[in-house]
């Protein structure tokens, strides 16, 4: 015979499992953002979607898995700048428009490489909105509830030469370490906006030791502008791999504004 006392004990517990299956999410969206950076310093926005479920899930995040996110930048002035990843490159080419399937207790991450699609240019406070657009379903398409906006703070100090050459360099040594293709491109990516002259010696290592990744160094030592920009794109144009020598000329070209950059 069960007692008052332990039924009511196994009524709680019941209850209380009860309520961790209804409050456990099936799915969880998650976005980290670096609290602190100086001036030109590249800064990576972490984004991680779990499936807590026990089939697969499907996520529709957009163009190259970010154009889902719209990002909202209130500068220390007060200006506010926003960015919209749309259907296509921003600096041209057809862009992926495929859906993530993500199986039973694993996550998806990918990363927004900030300085990409806004401005920090000056020291100061910046507050950050992300809001997310996109689609989390089921494997038999049943919508999934997720986050759907963060909020952020941003404090940016003045310049400093010596911490964003470590940071550039460190970003070289992740592009010759990294594991993946997708690790490295994250790393050269983070480096060619950097749009500082300090990051130009690190992305003509980059084209010395992963010429595969060449292309996009070429246009972060375009962005970093000056004469030390023109100098290292005269000397890659006589580079023996035609890639390098073509995308050098052609950033030469746009900086001296005969085309449209």
């Amino acid at each position: 015979m069960v007692t008052a006392k332990v039924y009511a004990t196994f009524l709680v517990l019941l209850i209380a499992g009860a309520q961790d299956v209804a409050t456990q999410a099936p799915a969880r969206l998650s976005v980290q953002v670096p609290k602190n950076a100086s001036v030109n310093e590249p800064l990576i926005v972490e984004i991680a979607l779990a499936n807590s479920l026990r089939d697969p899930i499907r996520a529709d995040l957009g163009w190259f898995h970010i154009g889902a996110f719209e990002l909202e930048l209130r500068k220390p002035d007060g200006t506010k700048q926003t960015a919209h990843p749309a259907s296509e490159d921003p600096e041209g080419g057809i862009a992926p428009l495929d859906v993530v399937e993500i199986p039973s207790g694993a996550d998806f991450r990918q990363w927004i490489v900030l300085n990409q699609w806004v401005q920090l240019p000056t020291a100061g406070i910046y507050d950050l909105t992300i809001r997310f657009s996109g689609v989390v379903q089921t494997a038999s398409r049943t919508d999934i509830m997720v986050a759907r906006q963060w909020q952020s703070t941003i404090v940016v100090s003045p310049r400093d030469e010596q911490a964003l050459t470590v940071v550039c360099q460190r970003l070289v040594r992740d592009v010759i370490d990294g594991r993946s293709f997708e690790a490295r491109q994250r790393a050269v990516t983070a480096l060619a906006f950097v749009r500082d002259p300090v990051a130009i010696p690190s992305l003509q290592n980059v084209i010395d030791v992963a010429p595969e990744l060449s292309p996009e160094a070429v246009r972060g030592i375009e962005r970093s502008g000056g004469p030390e920009a023109r100098r290292a794109l005269s000397f890659l144009e006589s580079n023996r791999d035609p890639v390098i020598s073509q995308a050098a000329s052609a950033a030469l070209r746009r900086m001296s504004g005969r085309e449209r950059y």
